[in-house]
């Protein structure tokens, strides 16, 4: 059967996106880097092994579609949760910095 490969290849990347989601909600980058590097070698095969027009191939590749977009939005809205959480903190940080900078000047001027 001519879609079998194809059929492997799409399941292959729904297990590397299931994956991927456990390792963003568990925060591990290395886990994810990996995955990345899986990611890349399957969708390489799976250019190289070409197209497929196996019509009982669609709904499996709308659900790895419909998977990984998932966790693509999931990834971003955690990257931009966290890129808040660095403002935040930079931002306490230097309103710190200020305050312990005004403290020292107004203790030796008061000296």
């Amino acid at each position: 059967m001519q879609s079998e490969p194809h059929e492997s290849l799409f399941r292959g990347l729904l297990d590397i996106t299931s994956k991927a989601r456990r390792a963003a909600h568990e925060g591990d980058i290395d886990a994810l880097i990996l995955l990345t590097k899986e990611h890349d070698y399957v969708m390489d095969k799976l250019n190289r092994t070409g197209f497929s027009k196996d019509p009982d191939l669609l709904d499996l590749v709308k659900e790895v579609h419909d998977q990984v977009g998932g966790i693509i939005a999931e990834i971003r809205k955690r990257r931009d949760e966290i890129g808040r959480e660095l403002r935040t903190f930079v931002e306490r940080k230097r309103m710190a910095g200020a305050y312990a900078k005004n403290a020292w000047s107004a203790t030796i001027c008061s000296k």
